[in-house]
């Protein structure tokens, strides 16, 4: 059931061009099945908050998950940069 749940979530995140960290939230009905609640784009990052002890739950520390968003946000930034570059190479060259 956690594998299937984990392939939806990330079928969700995927449907919603999401980017960088999200959760999806499921419910669970009477009959055992599940239902996305939502989509939450801007999760709590604090001790308390239940996005990093999901990724703690998974083996994987904070310190990793971190340091995967910082490199996101950099491939990010760096490609916008190159697209822009780009776009005005094609505007100039016309």
């Amino acid at each position: 059931m956690f594998l299937e749940l984990r392939v939806s979530a990330l079928k969700v995140y995927q449907a919603f061009c999401c980017e960088g960290l999200a959760r999806v939230d499921f419910l669970m009905k009477k009959d055992g099945s599940f239902v996305v609640n939502e989509i939450n784009t801007l999760p709590g990052f604090t001790a308390f908050s239940m996005y990093p002890k999901l990724f703690e739950y998974a083996g994987i520390s904070v310190s990793d998950v971190l340091s995967e968003l910082i490199r996101l946000i950099y491939d990010f930034v760096l490609g916008a940069s190159v697209f822009c570059v780009k776009m005005c190479d094609l505007f100039y060259e016309s």
